[in-house]
């Protein structure tokens, strides 16, 4: 704050840079606005905060009951922001992965599940599941489906694990000395190697495992998912 008044050079711009929300206030940010547009953001932000913090028919009916531990924070807008970015950015993966795939690769897929579904998987898991993966379960695909079509998996040699196979090849591949925080997305056909998400961080970095080796695949599920 003290940056932008001496930047500017205007007593007027100091109880104005007070209307923005302090989850948005950079002070090493704002200095190389003028303060015309300082003022105008600080209204458009303080409008959104008001919207997302008095809401009751948009995150509370879906997400906030249930994911707001993801994003725990008492600051409504920074929830806000990052569920929207996570929803943003997972489909628009989906949306470029699919230009790429053929006819027989999308009509494997599986369609979305209920939340209620993808957390009663998640805690037999006894893993906490990166907010990306939820919402690609719950508005995308819920895997793929492998029994009735065959030679379509979507990555090299790999297919999408259904949910509803997720517990039961989770456990098989800690018998193999898996870490205990991945959680083995995809899987080759022979069930020897996994695609996995590592729950034990936040953006749920991908990684390629055996027994025999690991590598990083991914920093995060929606940038896996990009075709390369």
């Amino acid at each position: 704050m003290l940056h932008l008044h001496a930047a500017t050079g205007r007593s007027q711009a100091r109880p104005r840079i007070l209307d923005i929300p302090s989850e948005i206030n950079d002070e090493t940010f704002y200095p190389f606005l003028h303060p015309r547009d300082v003022w105008s953001l600080s209204v458009v932000c303080m409008g959104l905060r008001v919207v997302v913090a008095t809401s009751d028919n948009y995150w509370s009916k879906v997400r906030n009951k249930v994911l707001s531990k993801r994003t725990a924070s008492s600051v409504p807008f920074y929830d806000w922001s990052l569920k929207e970015g996570a929803q943003s950015r997972v489909a628009q993966s989906w949306a470029t992965l699919k230009l790429v795939l053929s006819s027989s690769q999308i009509s494997s897929l599986l369609p979305p599940v209920s939340l209620d579904r993808v957390l009663a998987v998640e805690k037999k898991c006894c893993l906490e599941f990166p907010l990306e993966v939820i919402i690609s379960l719950v508005e995308h695909h819920s895997g793929q489906a492998i029994d009735r079509i065959q030679g379509t998996q979507l990555t090299g040699e790999h297919f999408m694990v259904p949910l509803e196979q997720l517990a039961v090849v989770l456990q098989t591949q800690l018998d193999r000395g898996l870490k205990q925080t991945y959680l083995p997305m995809f899987v080759d056909s022979s069930f020897q190697k996994c695609i996995c998400v590592d729950c034990s961080t936040k953006e749920g970095r991908v990684i390629g495992w055996s027994p025999l080796y690991e590598a990083q695949w991914g920093d995060t599920w929606s940038s896996f998912l990009l075709p390369r």
